[in-house]
């Protein structure tokens, strides 16, 4: 039952499209415009764009009429009214305005999670580096060097006091254990939360102030 319901909305859509486009088939094609173009009515911007145009440009049927009853139609009238390259940018800019609207913060927001998401995953590098260092050695490391510096070292690169994709980090060592620290270079902008993690690879993710 619940098929041959979608099914008959999905037809009573199309024959609705169909009909729509067959109205602007038409209109179009009565004001000399090649009918096709009314199809592009059916499309979101373009059909802002389409309307725009319908509205300022002059129509290929109005010139047709002007020579018919002048012979010839007169500058003035050839240039009454913006040119098409005119209306375009004008329908375009409050629709880019539009789309920018919504990108711009879908974009901050999709650059901040990555930059935490990135944080949270080298704190835990840095955590399984240290504790696979106890494991080996019987003892926690006293500095950053000692996991860089071993034979195969357990770090490749170094982290305390370096900035890494929008977050700042600060590795505190001792003999019983270590804290690690992943703050947001800006709170709100290239993060909303602080990383910490401590002895034995707990992590304690909180919001930035």
């Amino acid at each position: 039952m619940a098929v041959l319901s979608g099914l008959v909305t999905v037809i009573l859509v199309l024959g609705f499209l169909f009909f729509l486009g067959l109205i602007w088939w038409k209109i179009f094609k009565r004001t000399g415009y090649h009918p096709a173009l009314g199809l592009l009515v059916l499309i979101p911007i373009a059909n802002l764009i389409m309307l725009v145009i319908l509205a300022f440009k002059e129509w290929p049927i109005q010139r047709e009429l002007i020579q018919a009853k002048g012979g010839t139609t007169k500058p003035t009238q050839l240039l009454s009214g913006p040119s098409l390259a005119v209306i375009i940018i004008i329908a375009i800019i409050p629709v880019m305005g539009l789309l920018a609207a919504i990108a711009i913060p879908n974009f901050l927001r999709a650059r901040l999670l990555a930059n935490e998401s990135v944080a949270e995953a080298t704190v835990k590098t840095i955590c399984n580096a240290i504790e696979s260092y106890a494991v080996d050695n019987g003892t926690y490391p006293l500095s950053e060097d000692d996991l860089k510096s071993s034979p195969a070292p357990y770090l490749s690169r170094s982290y305390n006091n370096e900035t890494l994709q929008g977050y700042s980090y600060s590795l505190n060592f001792n003999e019983h254990g270590y804290r690690i620290v992943a703050t947001p270079t800006a709170c709100g902008s290239t993060g909303i939360k602080i990383f910490r993690a401590e002895t034995g690879g707990y992590l304690y993710p909180e919001k930035c102030k």
